[in-house]
């Protein structure tokens, strides 16, 4: 059957870098690898987490620990009557901990997403140019 539909989608360099080497190797051009995995493999389930959350909690983490930042300049700044230093810094020492142990579980969630072939994908509002329809 002729191919008469154009289909369009957007990667970035990695990405495309990616399908051409997986169509190298297969001995195909990289429109015919697409096509085969896309539209003709019996598997089609795509093994994908989104991990737009943990951005967002990595944000507000990160909000906090700027916030609390400031609020020790302040104080510093203004020498606030009845502060003690070190309340702020077991604050300061608590929001460290909780990053840390977000950053920790982000790279053992990348390590067994890569040991299970499980794709991370942070979820983005497609166009419809994106997904080819128009």
């Amino acid at each position: 059957m002729p191919k008469t539909k154009y289909f369009k989608f957007r990667v970035n360099e990695k990405e495309r870098s990616l399908l051409k080497e997986n169509a190298k190797r297969n001995h195909v051009s990289a429109s015919e690898w697409i096509r085969l995995r896309c539209v003709y493999a019996k598997d089609e389930s795509l093994p994908v987490i989104d991990t737009s959350p943990l951005k967002d909690l990595v944000f507000e983490l990160n909000k906090a620990g700027v916030n609390l930042n400031q609020y020790m300049k302040f104080v510093n700044t203004y020498k606030a009557v009845g502060y003690q230093m070190q309340d702020g810094q077991n604050v300061l020492e608590e929001n460290q901990k909780a990053f840390r142990r977000v950053l920790e579980a982000l790279e053992i969630l990348n390590h067994r997403a890569l040991q299970h072939k499980v794709f991370l994908w942070e979820s983005q509002k497609e166009s419809e140019e994106d997904t080819g329809e128009a």
